[in-house]
Parts: structure tokens; C-alpha cells; sequence
């Protein structure tokens, strides 16, 4: 009889490994080792003490990472150069010339939402002896007036109207026509050959180079904003005396020139070309001053220092630059003696020897925070209760105290918060102190205290969770959690496994109150919370997500030989939402010949996806009629599939 198909047997690892690519997500479930979480520690899970504070103690002032501004002034007063400076701070960043290019800023302080009918808007003016030149730039029509005040009003979506304040002792204004016209489609542009004030309501106002221009934050919008159009040395005079202090130019003038080179690559990497602005002036950006301040009654005060001016024009044109283009220079006042690591490769994580105690009064920090001012500041809707603990979940790994937070919650006697990493201080580089004496009450009378520290696959279909618990009126008892798994409730566990840390962590309630066990799940996302069982209110250890391998099955059809009469298929199959055998169905010719399941022996198989077993393998037979047939052999998907892959 003629061979109908014929694939020599084999269990080659490259066929196998073929699939592992098809089933990527099994490749790296094996075995759950519970407890290789972070410990419970007594300096990282703190009660709030008997006088209901908390004593913190830190590191630096701000992010941390990239230039340590006070890091720079000692590597300055070391003798670096501004080159080598910048090279520490940004380190594989190569110097670049840009020239002198424009940027725009958004003065985001005068932002004015125009209500129709009123005569609401921006007010804008010359300094005394100038000219002011008003340019529609849709027309390209240009008037020229005196110096005095000019608004800028929304009369309607399209346009916009320009009024100059005619006599200022009777408050009297008069309408601007801009190329025979009230009203122009704008953005209107204003500029004086000594730069342009915007006012405040209190007559105050600020002075800035070269043009503003006053546009529509988006069409049809009545909402007005005003933008800085500057040349980079004139934007990097208002920036630089604002973010560093002027006077260290005194006798550290590399500080200034590797702020003013910074703040220059800063604003290239993040100018946005196709936006209406490409850098507002704010911390969210780099504060810009502009270019001075004058007071109701007319006295100015200048703003771009003394130093600042001679560092900028000292590295005119010089940016850094990294695969060519700017480099996102991050920078802040201090690090603490460790820079953070950033988002970008020259961003990098280590030692500062320049930022120290010698020249930065933010290297060591102690403060005291009351629990009332965190619940103050964190939970204005009473959602989490009283305020008892500090939890710090986790760290960069850089530096003291294990590093920087990454992630802070705050323990009430209703449930758990995450809130921010800075906690409303100087970095978020610091660690709460112990207390000898916590406050006994401090979880208040029968609650049940712990953490939820860990949710992720233990296996296919299992979904291991692990943590602590114990109810602090009965802290040598062993307490109860119960598990949900989106949203329903998957059991209760006891928590009486051995965790030493518990024990260091809170002196008297002994090591048994940890928990940890594996609970059937379907293959994908799954949210996991975990509740302490203390019969008053039960409150929330903490939610997580975990993540069970899901997909398409699939597997191998290794041969399909003559049988005398029928064709014998042989190969193997899973799905990755189950270590339980699958079905797979045999088609000859087009048409349904064959189900059957494949469990048999397959050594190969569970060595090559562990946590599935080895019953993965099948054999079929189906009957045939002599001559050449087409066989095909398809995996069923069970779970969370969408197909049934041809094998």
C-alpha cells in the first residue's frame, strides 16, 4: 500500500522550541517560591508613634536625578570645569553647537477663559519710551502706538479685538484697528525694541524680550494665552538666575555655565515644534522669570543677575547632545550624595562626591509629620480612616535605606492608600525611624494589620498569593485573610506560616502570621485583594494584579504514516490556560476524521514547559482508502483563546 503521508517520529528540541516561541508566556512559569518577597521590617513598616507622629529622616531636595545643582557648585569650588561637570552629571553625552534658535514659552500664569459679554483679558504694555508694534498675523497687517496699555479681548470664537487704554486717569479705552478692522483673526502679536509687559489685576506687571504673542489655546476656544518668542540666550537669562542662585558665579562660575548649558539641552529636547508652545515656564518645565518685575508704581526691578549673563554667554551655543539629538537633561537642587537613575542611558544611578554636606544643607534632613497632617493631606474623603502606619513597599535599590521610594502606602483603620513617594517632603530619598514605643493602639482595638505582598502565577490556572496578617488585640493568636480574585471570594486563609521578619518587625506578636497558598484561576489579568479578618472591619491588606499565561494552544504534528488502511498521527499538544490535556481533531481530505485527547507520556514536553506535566502527547488512527490523502491534525483551545491552530 502506497504511503499516504509519511513524516519520519522524532522529538527534536529545535520542533519544541519552535513552539515555545508560539507559547512564549509558558516559558517562564515554574514553581512560585513563596516568601522571596520583601521582608516585613520594623524601619520599613512603621506604626505611628504614642504621640501620633512619625519621625522621618532623609536625603536631598528634589528628583535627584541628573545634575545635582548643589552638586555642581562643589565639583565647581573642586576645581571641574564646566565640561567636567556636565561629563559626571551625563555621563556619554557628547557637546553639540545650536546656535542661537528661537524658543517659545508659555507665560501659563496670564492663561484668561473669556466669558462672552465681559471684558475679560489679557492686558499687555510698553515700557516708557517705547513704541508697540500690534501684528494680526493671519493678515500680516501691522499699527503702531504708544506707550501705554493694550487688551486683548474674545469677542467671539473666530476673532479676536485689541484695545490701548487712551487715558489712564479716567480709565478710558479705545478700540485698536489693526489694518481698518475692530477685530482681527489673530494670534495678534506685540513687540517694542525693549521688550514687552504683561499685567496682573493688582497693576503689577512683568517685563519679557523681543514679542509676545497672545493665541487661542485651541480653535474656536475662548480661552487666551500669552507666548514668549525669545531667542535662547535671552529665554536662558530668565531661566538660569531662576533656577540656580546668581551669586554662586561669585567664585564657582562652572556651576552657572553647567546650569546654563543644561537648561539650554533641556529646552531642545523637549521644545514641541508642531504645538502652539515648545516649553512653559513653570517647575513642570524650568522656571523662567523673564526679564524683570515692576511694581504698581512703575519701579523695576531686573531679574537676570549679575553672574548669570556672563555664564551664559561664556557656553553661548553649547547643548549636549546623545545619538544626535538634545539630551533630556534633568536636574534638581540636590541628591543627597546619590544621583537617581532616569529614563534615559546617561541618567545614571551612583556615588556623588561633589554633593555634600560642605556645600548642600539638604544632604541630611529630620522632620517630624504628624498622622493627622498625612490624613489631611491624603485622604479628604475619610476613605482610609485613622491614619496608623507608614509602609514603604518598595525601593530603587541605590544608595542608603536601600535606596529611593518607589512606593509608599498608608495604613488606616479602614484600608490601606498608595500616595506619593515625596509624601509632601524635600525628595522622596528617606526612611521613618523606628519607635522604641509604638503607640499600642496604634491599629486601634481588634484590627487586623498586615500586608498583601505578593500575587502572580504559580502555574497554569494557579494564582499564588502570599503576605502577613495578625489582629493586633491578640498579636500570638493566629488571624484570618480572605482572598477575592475579581471581585469574588476564592477562600480564607489562616495566617500562622513562620515569618521571622513579622516578628523583628513587631516585638510580642511572634513569627506565625504569614499566609500563602494557590488558588484556580483562568488564564489572563486577574485583580487581587486580600482582606484581614478582624470582625469589626475587616480592612483591605492591599490589591494587586497577577497575570495567568493565556493564548492560542499549540503543539506539533511529528508524523502521519501508513497503516494498512488507516493513518496513524502522532505528536503532541497543550494550552497555556491549563496543564490538563487538550483535544485535538484529526481531518483527512478536508473532512472531520478524529477527536481525541492528548495525555499521553511525553517526557520532552514537560521538560521543555515547566509547571504543564508530561500528558501532553497523542496517537491516532483514522481509516482510509488507498492512495495519496491529505492529513490534518488541529489543536482545540480551551481558556481564553480565539482559534484552533493548525499543528
Amino acid at each position: 500500500m502506497p504511503t499516504h503521508r509519511s513524516i519520519a517520529p522524532r522529538r527534536t528540541w529545535g520542533r519544541v522550541f519552535a513552539v515555545v516561541g508560539l507559547l512564549g508566556t509558558l516559558v517562564a512559569i515554574g514553581p512560585t517560591t513563596i516568601g522571596s518577597v520583601r521582608p516585613a521590617q520594623a524601619e520599613e513598616y512603621v506604626p505611628v508613634s504614642a504621640d501620633g507622629t512619625f519621625t522621618i529622616r532623609g536625603h536631598g531636595f528634589g528628583h535627584g536625578i541628573g545634575m545635582s545643582q548643589y552638586g555642581a557648585l562643589g565639583a565647581a569650588k573642586a576645581g571641574l570645569s564646566v565640561d567636567q561637570i556636565l561629563t559626571f552629571y551625563y555621563p556619554g553625552t557628547v557637546r553639540h553647537d545650536v546656535g542661537d534658535p528661537l524658543i517659545r514659552v508659555h507665560l501659563t500664569g496670564y492663561d484668561v477663559p473669556v466669558k462672552p459679554g465681559t471684558t475679560d483679558g489679557i492686558t499687555l504694555g510698553a515700557p516708557p519710551g517705547q513704541t508697540m508694534t500690534v501684528k494680526d498675523l493671519a493678515s500680516g497687517k501691522t499699527v503702531t502706538g504708544p506707550a501705554t496699555k493694550y487688551k486683548v479681548m474674545v469677542p467671539s470664537t473666530s476673532m479676536l479685538s485689541v484695545w490701548m487704554l487712551i487715558d489712564p486717569s479716567t480709565k478710558t479705552w479705545g478700540p485698536v484697528n489693526i489694518g481698518n478692522s475692530g477685530q482681527v483673526q489673530g494670534p495678534v502679536e506685540f513687540s517694542t525694541s525693549g521688550g514687552v509687559r504683561i499685567y496682573s489685576a493688582d497693576g503689577t506687571a512683568r517685563q519679557y524680550r523681543q514679542t509676545i504673542r497672545i493665541v487661542r489655546t485651541a480653535p474656536g476656544s475662548m480661552t487666551i494665552a500669552a507666548v514668549n518668542y525669545v531667542d535662547m540666550q535671552g529665554y536662558l537669562r530668565g531661566v538660569v538666575p531662576r533656577e540656580m542662585p546668581d551669586w554662586w558665579g561669585a567664585d564657582a562660575p562652572a556651576a552657572l555655565q553647567a546650569q546654563a548649558v543644561a537648561a539650554r539641552s533641556y529646552a531642545l529636547a523637549v521644545s514641541n515644534p508642531t504645538g502652539l508652545w515648545d516649553i512653559c515656564d513653570t517647575t513642570a518645565c524650568q522656571v523662567y522669570g523673564g526679564q524683570a518685575i515692576v511694581d504698581a508704581q512703575g519701579n523695576v526691578t531686573n531679574l537676570e543677575g549679575t553672574y548669570s549673563p556672563k555664564a551664559i554667554d561664556a557656553t553661548a551655543g553649547y547643548a549636549l547632545y546623545y545619538n544626535g539629538a538634545p539630551a533630556f537633561t534633568q536636574f534638581s537642587a540636590s541628591n543627597g550624595g546619590y544621583t537617581a537613575r532616569g529614563s534615559k542611558p546617561y541618567l545614571v544611578a551612583k556615588s556623588d562626591p561633589y554633593d555634600t554636606a560642605q556645600v548642600d544643607p539638604n544632604v541630611d534632613w529630620t522632620v517630624t509629620v504628624s498622622a493627622a497632617s498625612l490624613k489631611a493631606a491624603f485622604d479628604k474623603d475619610n476613605s482610609i480612616g485613622t491614619v496608623q502606619a507608614i509602609d514603604v513597599v518598595s525601593r530603587d535599590g541605590y544608595g542608603d535605606f536601600g535606596g529611593r521610594i518607589t512606593s509608599l502606602r498608608l495604613v488606616g483603620s479602614k484600608q490601606i492608600l498608595y500616595v506619593s513617594t515625596f509624601l509632601g517632603l524635600k525628595s522622596n530619598y528617606w526612611v521613618v525611624e523606628s519607635d522604641p514605643s509604638p503607640n499600642p493602639m496604634v491599629l486601634g482595638y481588634g484590627r487586623a494589620v498586615g500586608n498583601f505582598e505578593a500575587a502572580s502565577a504559580a502555574g497554569p490556572g494557579r494564582l499564588a498569593v502570599s503576605g502577613w496578617s495578625f489582629n493586633n488585640s491578640y498579636p500570638s493568636v493566629a488571624d484570618y485573610v480572605d482572598v477575592y480574585i475579581d471581585g469574588a471570594m476564592a477562600g480564607r486563609l489562616t495566617a500562622n506560616q513562620s515569618r521571622p521578619d513579622v516578628a523583628a518587625a513587631f516585638p510580642g506578636a511572634g513569627p506565625y502570621h504569614g499566609f500563602s497558598a494557590a488558588f484556580s484561576a483562568s488564564g489572563g489579568t486577574h485583580r487581587v485583594c486580600v482582606y484581614g479578618i478582624d470582625g469589626v472591619q475587616n480592612p483591605v491588606l492591599g490589591c494587586r494584579t497577577a497575570t495567568l499565561p493565556s493564548g492560542n494552544p499549540g503543539g506539533n504534528l511529528e508524523s502521519a504514516a501508513d497503516g494498512h488502511g488507516a493513518v496513524t498521527v502522532a505528536g503532541w499538544a497543550l494550552d497555556p490556560d491549563t496543564a490538563a490535556p487538550i483535544a485535538v481533531h484529526v481531518y483527512v481530505d478536508g473532512r472531520f476524521g478524529a477527536a481525541v485527547t492528548a495525555d499521553g507520556a511525553r517526557p520532552d514536553v514537560g521538560s521543555a514547559f515547566p509547571g504543564y506535566g508530561p500528558a501532553h502527547g497523542f496517537v491516532s488512527s483514522v481509516p482510509t482508502s488507498v492512495g495519496s490523502h491529505q492529513v490534518c491534525v488541529y489543536a482545540i483551545n480551551t481558556g481564553l483563546g480565539t482559534a484552533n491552530p493548525l499543528l
